[in-house]
C-alpha cells in the first residue's frame, strides 16, 4: 500500500485510459472485447524490441566486442571515461563511511577491481542487473550478477512507465523467444490471484519503501538493482550502445576482410612470358619446360621469348576512401570522433579541437549515468544497515560519489588566459 495514488480524470470515479483504434472501425468501449482497445497510463510493451531481436543485439554485441577492434575500442572509450582512473566515494559520517568501506571493498563486491566490468555491461548491453544478497544481523550487502540473456522481461509500473518495478528470470524457456513472446506478464501481475512476492522468478526491483505503516518506510528495499540505459519511458529494458551501428560494424569489418584477401590474392607475383612466332603446340612446350619463377633467380633468354613481371594493382586509395567512409557512420552513431577510433587524417588540429566539445558533454552523460548507478547501489546499503541496527536512523547519511574530471585541466591554456585578462585589465 501506498499515500502515492493512480492519478484520476475529474472526479476520481474515472481512471484515464487511452484508447486503441479499432482495425474494424470505431472504438468498441462497452462490448465483451473493450478491454483490447485500452491500456493503462503505464506500458505495454508496444515501443519495445522483440525478444528474439533482443536476444541476437545480445549476442551480437558481444560476438563484435568480442572480436572486431573497432567495435571493442568504440565502447571502451565509454567505459574508460566513464570509469577512468576510478571510480571512489566520501561519507560525512565516519560510521557510514566504515559501512561503505566494508561494502566497497568486499572481496565479493570488489568495486576497486569490478567497477569496469560493471560499466562494460552497463554499456554493452545495455543493462546492468545485481540480485542483492543482504546479511540480516549487519545490513552487509553483497552483489550478484544476471546475465541479462536470462532476463524473461522487465514490468514497468502500470501506473507510471518510467519505474522498471519487476525483473522477471526465465525458466525453462531461455533461448527460445517465441515461448518468451507468448507471454503477457503486465497481464499476469494484474491478475488478483498472482502474488508476484511468492513466484521465484520474480525479483523486486530495488525502491523506496511508501507503506505508511512498514517499518522500513523511507528506506531502500528490495531484490534486484537494475539499471537499464538508452531507455525512454514506456521502454521496459535498456539496449546496447552499439545497436544503432551493429550492422554497420559488421559492413566494416566484412569489407577490409575482403580488402584484405584481395590484396593478398593481387600481390602474388605474376610473370608473362612472351614467345615470338609460336604456335600453340611450341607455347604448351614451352610451358612444360619453363621452371616456376623464384625469388632472385635468373632467367636467360633470346630475343624470342620475353617474360616480363606485371605489377599488382591494388586500388588502395579506393579501399581507404570507403573503410573511412563507413568508419565515419560508426563513429557519428556512437558520438565520438572518428580519428579516436584509429589514426587518420580525417582532422586536423583545430577540427579535433571543435569537435571536442560536444564530445566531452556526451561522455560526461555516461560518467553520469555510472555515477548513479554506484550511488543508488551506496545509499541501499546504508538503508539496509539501518534495518539491522548497524547505523542509527538519524546517522548522517550524506555522501559523495566522486568521478575522475573527463578532461585533465589544461594548466598551460589556463595561464595563458590569466594573462591576457590582466593585460586587458591594465589597458583598462
Amino acid at each position: 500500500m501506498s499515500w502515492f495514488k493512480p492519478w484520476k480524470w475529474g472526479s476520481g470515479k474515472k481512471q484515464l485510459r487511452e484508447a486503441y483504434l479499432s482495425p474494424y472501425g470505431g472504438v468498441d468501449e462497452t462490448g465483451p472485447h473493450a478491454d483490447r482497445f485500452f491500456r493503462s497510463l503505464g506500458a505495454d510493451g508496444y515501443r519495445d524490441i522483440s525478444p528474439y531481436t533482443r536476444q541476437r543485439i545480445l549476442t551480437e554485441s558481444w560476438f563484435l566486442y568480442s572480436g572486431y577492434p573497432l567495435a571493442r575500442r568504440s565502447v571502451d572509450i565509454l567505459v574508460d571515461y566513464a570509469v577512468g582512473e576510478g571510480t571512489t566515494y566520501r561519507a560525512q559520517s565516519p560510521k557510514v563511511d566504515a559501512v561503505l568501506e566494508a561494502h566497497w571493498n568486499d572481496p565479493v563486491n570488489d568495486w576497486p577491481a569490478k567497477q569496469h566490468q560493471r560499466a562494460l555491461s552497463l554499456f554493452l548491453f545495455g543493462e546492468l542487473i545485481m540480485p542483492v544478497f543482504v546479511e540480516e544481523y549487519t545490513g552487509r550487502v553483497r552483489l550478484g550478477s544476471i546475465d541479462p540473456l536470462a532476463v524473461a522481461a522487465v514490468v514497468l509500473d502500470p501506473e507510471n512507465a518510467e519505474i522498471a518495478q519487476w525483473v522477471v528470470l526465465t525458466a525453462d524457456n531461455i533461448g527460445d523467444p517465441a515461448g518468451l513472446q507468448s507471454v503477457d506478464y503486465a497481464a499476469q501481475l494484474a491478475d488478483p490471484s498472482f502474488d508476484p512476492e511468492s513466484a521465484p522468478n520474480w525479483l523486486r526491483v530495488i525502491h523506496q519503501d511508501e507503506g505508511p505503516n512498514s517499518p522500513t518506510k523511507g528506506l531502500l528495499v528490495g531484490d534486484v538493482h537494475y539499471f537499464g540505459v538508452n531507455r525512454v519511458a514506456g521502454v521496459s529494458r535498456g539496449v546496447s550502445s552499439l545497436l544503432p551501428v551493429l550492422d554497420w560494424l559488421g559492413i566494416h569489418e566484412r569489407f577490409l576482410m575482403d580488402a584484405a584477401e584481395a590484396a593478398e590474392l593481387k600481390s602474388a607475383v605474376c610473370f608473362d612470358v612472351t614467345v615470338a612466332g609460336a604456335d600453340d603446340a611450341k607455347i604448351e612446350e614451352m610451358r612444360k619446360k619453363q621452371p616456376d619463377y623464384k625469388y632472385g633467380q635468373t632467367r636467360y633468354h633470346n630475343d624470342a621469348v620475353d617474360v616480363q613481371a606485371i605489377k599488382p594493382e591494388l586500388g588502395s586509395m579506393e579501399i581507404e576512401t570507403h573503410a573511412n567512409m563507413v568508419k565515419r557512420h560508426i563513429a557519428a552513431g556512437m558520438g565520438i570522433p572518428s580519428h579516436w577510433l584509429s589514426e587518420g587524417s580525417e582532422a586536423s588540429k583545430a577540427t579535433a579541437l571543435a569537435m571536442g566539445e560536444p564530445t566531452t558533454k556526451s561522455l560526461r552523460a555516461k560518467q553520469r549515468e555510472f555515477r548513479e548507478v554506484v550511488s543508488k547501489v551506496l545509499a541501499h546499503q546504508i538503508d539496509q544497515a539501518i534495518i539491522a541496527g548497524t547505523l542509527d536512523a538519524d546517522e548522517d547519511k550524506q555522501y559523495r560519489v566522486i568521478t575522475p574530471p573527463i578532461w585533465p585541466t589544461d594548466v598551460q591554456q589556463i595561464g595563458a588566459s590569466m594573462l591576457s585578462t590582466a593585460q586587458a585589465l591594465m589597458l583598462a
